[in-house]
């Protein structure tokens, strides 16, 4: 199963990596890519209704999906303490620029969901200041929630 990242903004997005989830190369795919969605696709005409923003998009990450736009991380655990060893950031980090980027002028909307999940409708709404994201503060992403970032 796979993290399913979906962002409006009222502008068509410029200067960013459009694709489908693998290009047709067989190359990787970009640290972050964005596909948009249009408004006769039948998962669009589910999420339109939670957004304020006209221009709908697929987020996906380096893993093809949306799941390595979640911080990975191994964990090791002693006696004395669990440790984080963050690893696979380049996702996080260029989202983390997108969403600075995008949510200066209007609020950003983001909506995740977990794949089992995709027609169900949010359960909670978070609103993020996108100044105070650094990779040290990112948050999490959770499945039925939707974010919105200000800036």
């Amino acid at each position: 199963m796979c993290w399913s990242v979906y962002i409006a903004t009222p502008q068509a997005l410029s200067g960013v990596t459009f694709s489908t989830a693998w290009p047709e190369d067989g190359s990787a795919p970009p640290v972050l890519h964005f596909e948009e969605m249009l408004d006769e696709d039948d998962e669009s005409k589910l999420y339109r209704p939670f957004f304020k923003g006209k221009h709908l998009y697929s987020v996906g990450s380096d893993s093809g999906c949306g799941c390595n736009l979640q911080r990975s991380y191994i964990i090791t655990t002693t006696p004395e303490e669990t440790i984080f060893d963050y690893y696979a950031d380049e996702s996080p980090l260029a989202f983390i620029d997108f969403i600075k980027n995008h949510s200066r002028e209007t609020p950003l909307e983001m909506y995740v969901v977990w794949e089992d999940d995709r027609r169900l409708e949010p359960l909670e709404n978070v609103e993020i200041d996108a100044k105070s994201l650094t990779i040290d503060s990112y948050f999490k992403l959770v499945s039925r929630r939707f974010y919105t970032f200000y800036g």
